[in-house]
């Protein structure tokens, strides 16, 4: 497919209403080829979820360590993150770090 015919893709798509998914499926059409272009038109616009490129990471600072923070991490997927004591928010910031 050349960018013009994956252009053209785009513009299709954008004018159905329907969702990637539900234009590729209906239309025989590659979602990972809609999903391409798309992200070459608008580089900065959203992941393949729906989240806005700026929302994808929020950044949290700590000045210190409450004694005894109960903290609990939801991700957009449903997994749950629950720390329950300050030892397992050092090891997890720690982690973090040497990422």
């Amino acid at each position: 497919m050349s960018k013009e015919e994956g252009f053209a893709l785009v513009q299709r798509w954008k004018e159905s209403g329907l969702t990637q998914g539900e234009y590729s499926k209906a239309n025989g059409n590659s979602l990972h080829t809609l999903r391409h272009y798309s992200r070459m038109l608008n580089p900065k616009s959203q992941n393949p979820h729906g989240i806005p490129s700026d929302k994808l990471f929020v950044e949290a600072t700590l000045k210190q360590i409450p004694k005894n923070p109960k903290v609990m991490i939801k991700f957009s997927s449903g997994i749950e993150v629950h720390l329950e004591s300050a030892g397992d928010l050092s090891s997890l910031l720690k982690a973090i770090r040497h990422l």
